[in-house]
């Protein structure tokens, strides 16, 4: 999910991305036995306890990586963003940028996060 403000030309002024990859456990019966009453943490929240840096290449964690996005979004039109050069890592990494500005910071899979800006761009006008 992404979170954007765009001024009067469509630049984008400030943009803020999260979202949640919510665990939910079962018991041997089918029921729940997470605790349903504990609101589940976005990857932001969770900060350096979502653990990925211990996967990083770049010895970063996801909410650092997304930081880094949002300020190379910043002052681009959405047209630029989605112009981002990209390549495969693999199939689970289908777009992660290849421009110099994010090739030392970000690792992550860009696509959903353009797309949700393109869409707050799209239901701004």
């Amino acid at each position: 999910m992404a979170t954007t403000a765009f001024d009067k030309d469509g630049k984008v002024v400030a943009t803020v991305i999260d979202n949640a990859q919510t665990k939910v456990n079962f018991g041997k019966d089918g029921k729940v036995t997470s605790d349903k009453k504990e609101a589940p943490k976005t990857k932001v929240e969770l900060g350096d306890g979502y653990g990925m840096i211990k996967a990083s290449s770049i010895k970063k964690e996801w909410y650092q990586q997304i930081a880094e996005l949002q300020k190379y979004m910043a002052g681009k039109k959405v047209d630029e963003i989605k112009g981002m050069k990209v390549v495969k890592k693999d199939d689970a990494h289908p777009a992660v940028p290849d421009v110099a500005e994010l090739k030392s910071s970000v690792t992550v899979s860009v696509q959903d996060y353009i797309a949700a800006v393109e869409e707050g761009a799209q239901k701004a006008k």
